[in-house]
């Protein structure tokens, strides 16, 4: 059993309202319906004062906020490439965004979840650029690595032209994070919870076709990310016809069922933004005398 949770606090400000906390609880066996792929993964670290707590007697971070954005680009630039690089040589074949179901972000907040995976757009831009999709941002390729991350032309372009394909491969996977907020280390896989919740009976049907391949981005702090590949239901047998189909319908819409996210998210309280304040100056009066 894996348990990830988190609690994500700021203090009074614009980051404030992107916090949040959640936990998710996984059991990880053997015939389950999801499964890593192995062998092929990428991670990117960098030391980086874009997130830390300096204060012992506060609960808060210091956070730059333009910073920790362009650190978590960065770190989805060199992680998507070099996953792709490590696919290429171990099976010959070229990825990029349409090889995949669905990607999963850790999600700081939905915004930058956009466009992180316009950036996933951008990067397949830069390495296919005669692709007839890309004709329209020819224009954009004599702009520099450095200076891209700062150029709201490729941010609104790439969005723009991802937009229907993030609509189809992310957003089922935004539930819990767009309503609950920063969970941390729970982030991801509140994203993966969502997804399942979602998209549990799609993911069996994508499976008689082909494997669901996910594609998760997981950040830490100090900047360390990782990326590799879910794949599901069931990698072993996906080249059978069909086989186990059934086994994995019944896994998905029980663990669809169990997450029940529609009902349980309905059922939170809503708070006016007073009360919150006041709820976390008692926790930082807390946080100081203890």
């Amino acid at each position: 059993m894996v348990v990830t949770a988190d609690i994500a606090e700021y203090e009074a400000g614009p980051a404030r309202p992107t916090g949040g906390c959640g936990a998710v609880v996984m059991v990880i066996g053997p015939d389950a319906p999801i499964v890593f792929e192995p062998g092929c993964r990428a991670s990117h670290m960098e030391h980086a004062y874009d997130f830390y707590k300096p204060n012992m007697d506060s609960p808060y971070p210091v956070v730059d906020g333009k910073f920790s954005n362009i650190c978590y680009l960065r770190a989805v630039d060199v992680c998507y490439n070099r996953y792709a690089a490590k696919h290429r040589k171990s099976y010959g074949t070229d990825v990029d965004l349409n090889s995949f179901n669905h990607t999963v972000f850790h999600a700081p907040y939905n915004k930058l979840v956009q466009k992180s995976f316009a950036r996933l757009m951008y990067n397949d831009f830069l390495r296919f650029p005669s692709r007839p999709m890309f004709s329209d941002v020819q224009h954009l390729s004599r702009i520099s690595k450095e200076d891209s991350y700062n150029s709201q032309d490729i941010v609104k372009s790439f969005m723009k032209l991802a937009k229907p394909l993030y609509e189809k491969q992310v957003a089922p996977g935004t539930l819990l994070p767009k309503t609950v907020g920063n969970m941390y280390t729970a982030a991801l896989y509140g994203g993966l919870a969502s997804l399942v919740s979602t998209q549990a009976e799609n993911l069996v049907r994508f499976r008689c076709r082909f494997p669901s391949f996910f594609l998760p981005f997981s950040l830490g702090q100090p900047p360390h990310f990782d990326v590799f590949l879910w794949v599901g239901p069931r990698v072993f047998d996906v080249f059978t016809a069909c086989g186990n189909t059934e086994q994995a319908r019944k896994q998905l819409s029980q663990m669809a069922s169990i997450l029940n996210l529609d009902q349980r998210l309905s059922q939170c309280v809503s708070a006016d933004p007073k009360s919150f304040t006041e709820t976390m100056l008692v926790r930082e009066n807390l946080h100081k005398s203890g």
